[in-house]
């Protein structure tokens, strides 16, 4: 049993091209929605609008000087299930 920790999911996204493929498929999605309390895209400047961003998620974007992110739209809590205590993490290289 969690003391308090939750699990939130970041997906980053550097292009606006990415963040719309991200958009499109939304089962992608689905297996972060089922197994983390909050997700959060985050993203470089002008990459998505609050508006964009999909029910149940929030959005962070750098700030301006490049020193840190500034919540744009706050994600929904969920409870999550819990399958493993293990985390997972996936990187990509843009081509």
């Amino acid at each position: 049993q969690s003391k308090g920790w939750q699990r939130i999911a970041y997906e980053v996204k550097q292009t606006r091209g990415d963040f719309l493929r991200e958009l499109a498929d939304p089962q992608k999605r689905a297996w972060l929605e089922e197994n983390f309390n909050e997700t959060y895209f985050a993203c470089a400047r002008d990459v998505a609008e609050p508006e964009e961003i999909p029910d149940g998620w929030g959005l962070l974007v750098v700030t301006t000087k490049g020193d840190g992110f500034t919540r744009k739209k706050v994600a929904r809590h969920r409870d999550g299930k819990v399958t493993e205590p293990k985390v997972v993490m996936a990187l990509e290289a843009e081509p």
